[in-house]
């Protein structure tokens, strides 16, 4: 059996893909937004999927100079927390964007489109850590 975070998990780099697309259509398709606005929730998808893994390997490599025992349980933790997150972000997807205290059409459009992303970009990056340190790349 394969675990997510190991490099012998198949198609990760697909699942990816597939959810950083269909973000980017979800956040594009939202309802009462601007041609502007749809282009923005397009280009947030790299944004979020980069910003993401490159603050959180900056943290995990910062946490791991002091303890990386620390790091490496954080970083696990990090990983399936982040994963269990997008299952229930997918799962809930009607109740979570179109929450009626949520008035803002642009705001569901932009937290439609960068939820997974942002996801994938943490979990590249314990990904990336990960095997670096056990490789012993620093």
């Amino acid at each position: 059996m394969h675990w997510p975070h190991q490099d012998e998990f198949p198609a990760r780099g697909k699942i990816v893909a597939v959810g950083c697309f269909l973000s980017a259509v979800l956040g594009a398709s939202m309802p009462d937004i601007s041609v502007a606005q749809r282009f923005a929730a397009i280009l947030l998808v790299p944004f979020a999927l980069g910003t993401t893994y490159f603050f959180f390997r900056l943290f995990l490599r910062v946490l791991g100079v002091f303890s990386r025992h620390l790091a490496v349980a954080y970083a696990f933790f990090a990983f399936y927390g982040m994963l269990l997150a997008a299952a229930v972000f997918v799962v809930l997807f009607p109740v979570i964007v179109f929450d009626p205290e949520i008035t803002d059409p642009v705001e569901r459009a932009y937290m439609a489109a960068t939820t997974l992303p942002a996801v994938a970009g943490v979990c590249a990056a314990v990904t990336v850590t990960l095997r670096r340190w056990r490789d012993g790349l620093a």
